[in-house]
């Protein structure tokens, strides 16, 4: 479709950025709310491109981490119960389409990072059973792939971070 969502979201804020915002004096409190709908418009102009390839990606390597994370956690009996509740997350977390709505991926994301923290919170429970090596190395592996997720959606929250037009 022409224009794409991006041209469009773009086209919205310059306008409102050039036309709108000029007459309008810098210090009352529309200006300060235009701005904040312009910071947002420019996450959305990023976010419109990326967060659907962005959740596809993620869901595809949570779903491959939590196999890794409780292969090596079988011989931790509180976690067993986990790797049941990852059997049948995975058989519902399917996709209704070949290329599904961003709606699906976000709730599919939704689960799996909700079963994140289940296992973050079973990690915490059997500190002393894992003992203080494994823990801080399991602890360390959930960390950073926390890290990189968000650092795949930096380019999202900069668009906004900081924005000013004046």
């Amino acid at each position: 479709m022409k224009p794409s969502s991006q041209a469009l979201l773009g086209g919205i804020a310059d306008t409102v950025e050039t036309q709108v915002l000029p007459e309008l004096e810098a210090s009352t409190w529309t200006a300060s709310r235009l701005r904040s709908c312009l910071a947002l418009l420019r996450h959305l102009e990023q976010r419109v491109v990326m967060e659907g390839p962005l959740l596809y990606r993620e869901n595809a390597e949570l779903e491959v981490f939590f196999g890794e994370l409780l292969e090596d956690l079988k011989d931790v009996r509180e976690a067993l119960p986990l790797r049941d509740e990852l059997e049948v997350l995975r058989s519902t977390c399917t996709y209704s389409e070949a290329y599904p709505a961003v709606e699906e991926l976000a709730s599919v994301n939704a689960r799996y990072l909700e079963f994140l923290d289940r296992i973050i919170i079973m990690l915490h429970e059997n500190r002393a059973a894992l003992g203080e090596s494994r823990f801080e190395e399991l602890r360390g592996r959930v960390m950073d792939r926390i890290r990189e997720a968000k650092q795949r959606e930096a380019p999202m929250i900069d668009a906004a971070s900081g924005y000013s037009p004046i």
